[in-house]
């Protein structure tokens, strides 16, 4: 084999090497790959082991959602077995304690105030958990909230005193005054916003903005904010009794975060279950809600997924804030190469410092493409005439680096999700399904923003600019190669002609990029925005200009003048 063949063999064979070696890498700059959700999940918290947890705390209520979770899961073998036995103990718990049957859990609190009126409800009004009876059946009837109100006006809460002072309030937006004909639903969600400050169940955060909220209602500065945070409450209050509706305002960290889970339940029981086990599993509600209202529907999957690993798997995801990327061809990789063990201390390093795997993986891309382009050049030459190896005895290390860098930004633009289509988030849904609120409610959505600059416009913009660049960089060094060649003036006219489509190659390249960008609108494949796909020709008429009129003209003007002068000593 010629000594061209060897390096190009060797070449070629190490750059594939490194490729594969980056796709080892599960480092992904808008994704959170699988198996590193996998290593953060081990040994954390499932949905089985939290549904006990509460269960051991006399936590009913809670325990039942989480293990209806466990079963709309569809679980195996054990675990199924765990989650009916699981069920089973719920209900024992519910036949044995009165209290558990009323509020989800033991409350001398709500037994001496409200313990009649909610055993007057029947079983089969209850909710759709089974447990105790939803706050909003109990509270809703003019007994109860009297009752409630007995024993929680002499409160030396300051919480409380406000939101009972907003009681009086005779000129809302949302929901009528408590004083009117149909006043029920605002005076039961202060009452319960009231009773849950009392009993200190919630963050400081939700407590502090209903205490804010009813005293900028009380001085008559707009009661809307209140009502609309009543509204979530009573929303979520339809659903759940009491120790299931505490437990979840516990994690709760301001009243924003309640209204996006509101609004992302749509008033669906089975979509509550989910996001009540999410909620416990992240220990928190703020970071859970940013993330649902960013990536929608298939963010609520990829989180119940990740719960499935473990709690650590869902705040794993939660951190990055990005979607989860299952690599097939690691997976190929580790068992073609047998290469469990490196895996697994692979994906270990990448979840301590996803940053440097990061890095690593697209410097193993780099390096692997820039040596597979520069073996293909090597074995080009076994083709080439001698006269055509003499013109170029080693390769332009620049236009192969160029190359290589062009490369590996177009496959981080692909691979990370900046070209692809981008998934919408999930459009708000109504808060309050409650039938006697739906003629009062009044939902002010904001206007929507179709911006033209979005992502996947900025990042066919970005791959359009520096595939030109690359290719004007490559110009560049042709007609520097050229300079430095030892022969006449008159071949090196000849050689700059023969150069000519190298300098018209941005060009060709924005209008092939401008066709294929129409071609893909018009056939549907992609929302491609015509703003992109003409800046890809405007990038190759800009480039095209400035390599031909200020480099290549004036180095041919040049020439001919010299070549005059030589004629004409």
């Amino acid at each position: 084999m010629p000594r061209e063949g060897l390096i190009a063999l060797g070449c070629c064979a190490g750059g594939l090497i490194l490729l594969l070696a980056g796709l080892f890498v599960p480092a992904h700059y808008r994704a959170v790959d699988w198996e590193v959700l996998r290593v953060a999940g081990e040994g954390t918290a499932t949905r089985e082991s939290l549904a006990n947890d509460s269960l051991k705390a006399g936590q009913v209520g809670p325990a039942a959602v989480l293990f209806r979770a466990v079963h709309d899961s569809k679980p195996e073998g054990e675990d199924r077995s765990a989650a009916e036995a699981g069920m089973e103990e719920v209900g024992d718990r519910v036949a044995r304690d009165g209290g558990v049957a009323l509020w989800g859990s033991s409350n001398l609190w709500l037994d001496g105030c409200c313990r009649e009126v909610a055993q007057g409800i029947s079983r089969a009004e209850r909710g759709a958990f089974e447990v105790g009876i939803p706050v909003l059946q109990w509270l809703l009837p003019s007994e109860a909230r009297k009752s409630m109100l007995q024993h929680i006006q002499g409160s030396s809460e300051a919480a409380v005193m406000a939101l009972l002072s907003a009681r009086r309030l005779e000129h809302t937006v949302i929901l009528p005054p408590v004083a009117s004909s149909s006043g029920q639903p605002l005076d039961a969600g202060l009452l319960l916003a009231s009773a849950l400050v009392e009993q200190q169940r919630g963050g400081a955060g939700v407590a502090l903005e209903w205490e804010r909220g009813a005293m900028t209602a009380t001085q008559g500065r707009g009661s809307e904010a209140l009502e609309s945070m009543v509204l979530d409450l009573l929303a979520a209050a339809r659903f759940f009794d009491w120790e299931q509706l505490a437990t979840l305002v516990d994690r709760c960290e301001d009243a924003a975060s309640l209204h996006r889970l509101v609004e992302l339940s749509g008033g669906d029981a089975r979509r509550w279950t989910t996001l009540y086990a999410l909620v416990t599993a992240s220990g928190g509600m703020k970071r859970l809600t940013g993330y649902l209202v960013k990536h929608g529907e298939p963010g609520l999957k990829d989180l119940d997924r990740a719960l499935g690993l473990g709690a650590g798997a869902v705040k794993e995801l939660l951190e990055a804030g990005h979607r989860i990327h299952e690599g097939r061809w690691r997976g190929w990789i580790i068992r073609v190469t047998g290469a469990e063990g490196a895996s697994r201390w692979v994906v270990a390093a990448t979840q301590r410092a996803p940053t440097l795997a990061l890095v690593v993986r697209y410097l193993f891309w780099l390096d692997g493409l820039f040596l597979l382009i520069l073996g293909l050049w090597w074995g080009r030459r076994i083709f080439l005439a001698e006269t055509n190896r003499r013109f170029q005895p080693r390769p332009d290390m620049i236009s192969v680096g160029v190359v290589a860098v062009t490369a590996v930004v177009g496959i981080f633009l692909a691979s990370e999700r900046f070209l692809g289509l981008q998934t919408g988030a999930a459009a708000g849904r109504a808060a309050a399904g409650i039938p006697v609120l739906k003629a009062r409610v009044r939902l002010e959505l904001p206007p929507a923003k179709n911006s033209l600059m979005n992502e996947k416009v900025i990042g066919m913009l970005v791959l359009f600019f520096v595939t030109q660049f690359a290719i004007y960089l490559i110009g560049l060094s042709r007609l520097r190669h050229i300079r430095g060649q030892g022969v006449s003036g008159g071949t090196k006219l000849k050689l700059l002609d023969n150069e000519e489509s190298m300098f018209d190659a941005p060009l060709y390249l924005g209008i092939a990029g401008s066709v294929l960008a129409l071609v893909l609108r018009l056939t549907g494949f992609g929302d491609v925005s015509l703003m992109a796909s003409y800046s890809s020709t405007l990038f190759g008429i800009l480039f095209c200009f400035i390599l031909k009129v200020m480099h290549v003209r004036p180095y041919r003007q040049q020439l001919i003048l010299e070549s005059s002068e030589q004629a004409n000593p």
